[in-house]
């Protein structure tokens, strides 16, 4: 996969290939001016018992911004990021639509980019913050993850 500058064309890619975000209906909404984002509705599919997003569609959330900044900053295809792990803190129930955010710097790229350039593999963390449609944060993450080169 070349990496991607457009949203549209990345959501299709990771729906293909990673059918969770298919099922969650996952949009990227930003990848550009170091921030990241992405949505996940509040329907059948997402939602549980007590009428909010299930935890385990907040944590795909979460998760998936910090493979969304490798993939938009990596300045060759040859490398791909793997989440290490993904702490999260639910704050309040999330009644509707969840937007995960976060922000990756240019200088976070370019340490990525020089690192992989001269060692062939990157580990960093990244903060992440889980909204609701009224902008009220439901979760904080913190994710780690590895840039390696592909198998």
């Amino acid at each position: 996969m070349a990496t991607m500058k457009n949203s549209e064309a990345l959501t299709q890619w990771l729906k293909a290939n990673c059918p969770i975000y298919e099922y969650m209906d996952l949009t990227i909404n930003s990848m550009s001016n170091e921030f990241y984002s992405c949505s996940v509705p509040m329907n059948a599919a997402t939602g549980n018992h007590i009428n909010t997003v299930h935890a385990a569609f907040q944590w795909a959330s979460a998760e998936m911004i910090g493979g969304l900044a490798v993939l938009a900053c990596r300045s060759s295809e040859s490398f791909v990021p793997v989440v290490r792990g993904v702490n999260i803190v639910f704050k309040k129930p999330a009644t509707s639509a969840i937007v995960a955010e976060a922000h990756f710097s240019d200088a976070d790229a370019k340490k990525m980019n020089e690192a992989l350039e001269t060692g062939g593999r990157y580990d960093f963390e990244l903060d992440v913050t889980i909204k609701n449609t009224s902008g009220e944060v439901v979760a904080e993450a913190t994710g780690s993850y590895a840039v390696r080169a592909t198998l």
